[in-house]
């Protein structure tokens, strides 16, 4: 079987020299579950602190939700090749027992975040996949918490 060696033409394009430099600033804020009844997440903050991205996460659990800590943000996506705007992350949380990989991207003017859970214990438990959906809260005259 041959290997197919296309891409996209924007990508053929050759770039100047250097990195180029993807602003988060589309992702920075304080987001929040648009299912008020979600058993899954609550909330969402993206933060830049000095050069470093960090994400915190709060799962809904009955009145008073349960913080995930913060975690580095592996990588800022571009919504294109030469684009400086960002439009989706990666991050992941360890726990111990179970590993939780984050992706989010922007849609729509909603931050969707997606998880892909894996159980490490030897459980019999399956490892599952979830996605919700989130506003921004400083859009509705709520506090900025970043």
């Amino acid at each position: 079987m041959n290997a197919v060696n296309s891409v996209r033409a924007d990508e053929q394009q050759e770039m100047e020299a250097g990195v180029i430099a993807v602003d988060p600033l589309p992702l920075i804020g304080r987001w929040i579950n648009t299912n008020t009844a979600t058993p899954g997440i609550a909330r969402v903050t993206v933060a830049s602190r000095g050069d470093d991205l960090t994400i915190r996460i709060s799962s809904a659990n009955g009145p008073t939700p349960r913080e995930w800590g913060d975690a580095p943000i592996d990588v800022v996506y571009a919504n294109g090749v030469g684009s400086q705007t960002a439009m989706a992350l990666v991050a992941a949380y360890d726990f111990g027992y179970l590993e939780t990989r984050v992706e989010a991207n922007l849609s729509l003017g909603l931050l969707v975040v997606a998880t892909f859970n894996t159980f490490k214990d030897g459980s019999p438990r399956s490892n599952y996949f979830g996605r919700e959906f989130f506003y921004r809260a400083d859009e509705l005259g709520e506090e900025h918490a970043a």
